[in-house]
C-alpha cells in the first residue's frame, strides 16, 4: 500500500505519514481544518514539438474528477520518493522524483514513457486546497517537451487512472478554462506560461512556420510582455500582481517588490536645480 507523508504550507515534509487510503477514506481527521498540512503533488505540462499541450482524459473509475480533462500529468509524492530524495541529501528533488515517476510505466506512472529529471523544467510552485481535489495540497509544476524518439511512444496508459492523452491549443485551454481545475490564480499564471512556452515552441520551430504559413495551424499572437516573463519561484498571486502593475503602469516586470521610479530625466532635472540652489 503506498504511503504519504504530509507536508507544511512550504512543501517541507513533516513526520506524519499516513497510507493513502486512510488519507482518501478520513481527510477530515488526519488533514486538519487549520490547514496545517497538505498533500505533496508533483505535476507535469507536456509539450508538443509544434507547441500543442497534451491534455489527458481522466478514467471514469476516479474517485475525483471522474472523465475530467487535465492539461497536465502528475499526482501525489509518495514516501518512496521521499526515502529517494533522502539518500541524495536534498529532501526537495521527491517532487521531481515523483514527477518523473507519474510519467513513467504502470503502475507507477500514468503514461509509459521515460523522461530524466534533469529534463523537468520548474514552472510554479502553490499550497491551495482545489474544489476538484477537496483536500489541502502542496503541488509543484514542471514541464517537458515531449519527444517520442527518445521518450517513448504514448500508448502504454494506466487503465485505472487515464483513458486517453491528445493534444490541445493554448487557445482550446483557454476556451475551454482547463487550469482553473486548480483555482483562479493558478489557473491564470499556468495559462500564461503555456501562452508563453507554446509560442517560443512555435517560433523556433521550423515546421510549424511551415503550417502557419499554410493556414493548416492556428497563429498564436503573444503580447510582448509575456515574452519577458520568466518562470522562478514565484508565487501565481505575486505575478498576477507585478502583471496588473505592468498593464496600468507599462513598468517593467520585476520578481522584486514593484517600485515606482521617476523617469531619468527628471531626477536629472531635479539634481540640477538642487546643484543650483547649493551655489
Amino acid at each position: 500500500m503506498v504511503s504519504i507523508t504530509l507536508v507544511d504550507r512550504l512543501g517541507r515534509f513533516t513526520d506524519k505519514t499516513f497510507e493513502r487510503s486512510r488519507l482518501d477514506n478520513a481527510p477530515a481527521n488526519l488533514e486538519n481544518a487549520a490547514s496545517e498540512y497538505g498533500r505533496p503533488h508533483a505535476h507535469t505540462i507536456l509539450y508538443t514539438k509544434y507547441g500543442y499541450v497534451l491534455v489527458q482524459k481522466r478514467t471514469e473509475l476516479k474517485k475525483t474528477g471522474p472523465g475530467l480533462i487535465l492539461p497536465f500529468h502528475g499526482g501525489h509524492v509518495t514516501e518512496p520518493d521521499k526515502i529517494e530524495a533522502e539518500k541524495r541529501g536534498k529532501i526537495q528533488d521527491a517532487y521531481r522524483i515523483g514527477a518523473v515517476r507519474e510519467l513513467g510505466l504502470p503502475p507507477e506512472g500514468e503514461l509509459g514513457i521515460k523522461v530524466q529529471e534533469g529534463e523537468l523544467r520548474f514552472v510554479v510552485k502553490k499550497y491551495l486546497k482545489s474544489s476538484g481535489l477537496g483536500y489541502y495540497a502542496f503541488m509543484k509544476f514542471f514541464d517537458l517537451i515531449y519527444d517520442r524518439d527518445r521518450h517513448g511512444t504514448l500508448k502504454k496508459f494506466y487503465e485505472k487512472e487515464v483513458s486517453d492523452v491528445f493534444p490541445l491549443t493554448v487557445e482550446d485551454i483557454e476556451k475551454k478554462r482547463l487550469f482553473n481545475v486548480l483555482g483562479e490564480n493558478l489557473g491564470k499564471y499556468l495559462l500564461l506560461h503555456a501562452k508563453q512556452t507554446s509560442f517560443k515552441i512555435r517560433r523556433f520551430s521550423p515546421e510549424y512556420v511551415l503550417k502557419e504559413m499554410r493556414g493548416e495551424v492556428p497563429v498564436l499572437e503573444v503580447p510582448e510582455d509575456l515574452l519577458n516573463l520568466t518562470t522562478l519561484e514565484i508565487s501565481p498571486e505575486d505575478l498576477m500582481r507585478e502583471l496588473k502593475l505592468k498593464k496600468n503602469a507599462n513598468e517593467r516586470i520585476s520578481h522584486e517588490p514593484v517600485k515606482r521610479r521617476r523617469p531619468k530625466f527628471i531626477s536629472r532635472a531635479i539634481s540640477d536645480l538642487k546643484d543650483y540652489l547649493n551655489r
